[in-house]
């Protein structure tokens, strides 16, 4: 086994009070993404049907469904199944009956499986999608799917977990508006990128202001994400405006993502040094990546640490593409901190590298899908008040895509939904 609603007026002093205590903060990790590191499930992935490199966000009104898709390499023993939960905004489970979210069944049988065909490495391929004719979304907000062996979820059972947003676009007449720039505090002037924005809540069903919850995030990643930011002043016809000084909405830039691509084995891809048969498995060397946290930020193409799984040989890219061991090496000297490979999509969980004396360089192998990825290497910050660095650098000029999600709360509905999805790139202001 390889482990690897109309608003109501308050008084200006509730709104003070309320905007004085709430701060941003954030995303929780209660009901993440994640894989069971115990079982061979290995490229999970969830995106918008034939848009594999977007993410599971949904339209709620629209006619696009968010497929799920993973490999399995030791048959599971029981039948695979997938339950679905609806969530507050920190991924909490929240109170709702499921009728009232969900139309049709919150939990159905994985279709069974696919074989992989003319691959060296061999796997079944499983993939749903949702909505489909026996789960339908009816109201908008978060959603936690959780793939579990055996018709009845529990904790033990879960093998995968997914974060899904189903929202309704311009929910009420609901609007939101991004500026992102350059970092305002003096020190990330040069390596951070600051998001003011505004929303318009219009005819949206709030009651109680302090249940507007907005949440960034950045390239898409809820784990570089941040939350519940509170406004800095309200402008007349419920506009909440986010326009701070004192770095509450900075985002370390980070730099632009590495990359290689591996989808013809028999030749050496996109920065791909070497690539090797060892007792029947395929092992890819990458060219050895260069710490460049000191120095000038470097412009090259990317996918904003997306990956696209595909082989050039045949047509199937699912079944058909193979698994290589990809080995990654970062030229530094022995640094103080963990350094932490991250290598496509967030079910893709990092991996600490170790250092090699001799080569003066760290080094990890992840068991890869052929493909496209994007990889960088995190630096962990040795304390609290240290913050997170990547070895590719951290820029205020990087490009990264900011995504603003918006949720509420409906009384009348007693659970929060979310009002919107608004998309800006740091580059296209």
């Amino acid at each position: 086994m390889r482990n690897t609603s109309k608003i109501l007026n308050s008084t200006t002093l509730a709104l003070l009070l309320w905007i004085g205590t709430t701060a941003f903060a954030q995303i929780p990790q209660t009901n993440n993404n994640f894989v069971h590191a115990d079982y061979d499930y290995f490229s999970v992935e969830a995106h918008a049907k034939n848009a594999p490199l977007s993410g599971p966000f949904l339209n709620l009104y629209s006619n696009d469904a968010i497929q799920f898709e993973f490999d399995v390499f030791t048959s599971p023993d029981e039948d695979l199944f997938y339950s679905v939960f609806h969530c507050d905004p920190f991924w909490n489970t929240d109170d709702s009956n499921p009728s009232d979210v969900i139309q049709g069944f919150t939990s159905q049988r994985v279709s069974y499986p696919e074989n992989s065909i003319h691959t060296t490495a061999t796997f079944d391929h499983y993939r749903f999608e949702l909505p489909n004719t026996m789960t339908k979304f009816i109201q908008s907000g978060n959603y936690y799917v959780i793939v579990h062996e055996g018709s009845e979820y529990s904790e033990s059972s879960a093998r995968i977990g997914f974060r899904i947003v189903v929202y309704v676009e311009g929910d009420h007449g609901s609007n939101a508006e991004m500026n992102i720039k350059r970092a305002s505090t003096i020190q990330h002037l040069q390596s951070h990128q600051e998001v003011d924005f505004s929303i318009s809540l219009a005819n949206t069903p709030v009651y109680d202001m302090s249940k507007v919850i907005p949440v960034i995030l950045q390239n898409g990643r809820w784990e570089d994400g941040k939350m519940n930011f509170q406004p800095t002043y309200i402008q007349p016809n419920n506009v909440l405006v986010y326009d701070y000084s004192n770095g509450e909405n900075e985002f370390p830039g980070g730099g632009e993502w590495e990359a290689f691509e591996t989808k013809d084995l028999r030749l050496n891809g996109y920065n791909v040094q070497n690539n090797v048969r060892i007792e029947n498995e395929n092992h890819i060397y990458l060219y050895p990546s260069q710490n460049e946290m000191n120095r000038a930020y470097t412009n090259r193409s990317d996918l904003n640490g997306a990956s696209l799984i595909s082989s050039e040989l045949y047509e199937d890219d699912d079944l058909t593409s193979d698994y290589t061991y990809v080995h990654f090496e970062l030229n530094s000297p022995e640094l103080p901190n963990k350094v932490l490979l991250e290598c496509g999509n967030e079910w893709n969980a990092p991996i600490i590298c170790e250092y090699s004396e001799i080569k003066k360089a760290y080094q990890a192998t992840m068991y890869l899908k052929q493909g496209v990825y994007n990889y960088r290497f995190r630096i962990e910050p040795s304390t609290n008040s240290v913050e997170i660095n990547f070895a590719e650098g951290n820029h205020s000029a990087t490009e990264n895509n900011y995504q603003l999600l918006l949720y509420y709360y409906d009384r009348n509905a007693g659970f929060y939904k979310c009002g919107g999805n608004f998309i800006q790139n740091s580059r296209m202001n």
